[in-house]
């Protein structure tokens, strides 16, 4: 059976979403994990997971997959590496049991809150003034730092551009799995360093989440794409 076969046979053990919300192809959302799809097209997804609780799984189901798929890449690229279990050699044995430990997750989910995600959006006591978006014509914030750039762990400085008439920013940095790693609130300046201590849970290459909001003097917020970036 190919990945997107068994990406959708995963997604069919979630529960039905708010029909409210139309749902998002497999596909797109494995492209999304993957990288395969520009900052733009990933954080239309990123943004839909702060009210799609059903989304926020399946992203992180395809998280889990693809680094299922990078593992047993690994084990056929080096078939004298340690099995990580029993016919670990047969992709799709590994998905299998994956698929079984996604539905013991979601029971697990289903009971507890689930993980923050990206953006936690305003807690109580904070403005719950709803975003606005970037004009279809192209983000109102940018980055110098192309998608999937890498950064020397010691000297980990995102930056972005000014937005005119922002008071400030506020910027978000999370795993791919969209664990919270940083939270910066009332930035001043469009850059920051990120403290080594918020990296330690990341290894070396592993891809990261970052997205910056430009708070304006009523309130009104401008959220940018959802940038990857990597620790070298």
């Amino acid at each position: 059976m190919s990945e997107r076969s068994w990406l959708r046979a995963a997604f069919a053990k979630i529960p039905a979403r708010t029909p409210a919300l139309a749902p998002i192809e497999p596909e797109r959302i494995w492209a999304a994990v993957r990288g395969e799809l520009d900052a733009r097209e990933t954080a239309e997804i990123v943004d839909r997971l702060h009210e799609d609780p059903e989304l926020a799984m399946e992203w992180r189901l395809a998280v889990e997959l693809a680094g299922a798929e990078a593992e047993a890449a690994t084990t056929e690229a080096d078939p004298t590496a340690p099995s990580p279990a029993p016919a670990a050699n047969d992709r799709r044995y590994g998905y299998a049991a994956l698929l079984v430990a996604a539905a013991v997750g979601a029971l697990v989910l289903s009971l507890r809150p689930a993980p923050p995600p990206l953006d936690p959006g305003p807690g109580p006591g904070e403005d719950s003034t709803p975003a606005m978006r970037a004009p279809a014509g192209g983000a109102a914030i940018s980055t110098e730092l192309p998608d999937g750039s890498t950064l020397p762990r010691a000297r980990f400085e995102l930056r972005w551009s000014t937005v005119p008439g922002a008071d400030h920013y506020e910027l978000r940095l999370s795993t791919l799995a969209l664990d919270p790693l940083h939270r910066a609130l009332e930035l001043h300046d469009p850059r920051a360093t990120i403290p080594a201590e918020a990296l330690a849970p990341v290894a070396t290459g592993e891809a990261m989440l970052w997205q910056v909001t430009a708070v304006m003097p009523d309130g009104r917020r401008l959220d940018s794409p959802a940038w990857r970036i990597a620790v070298q």
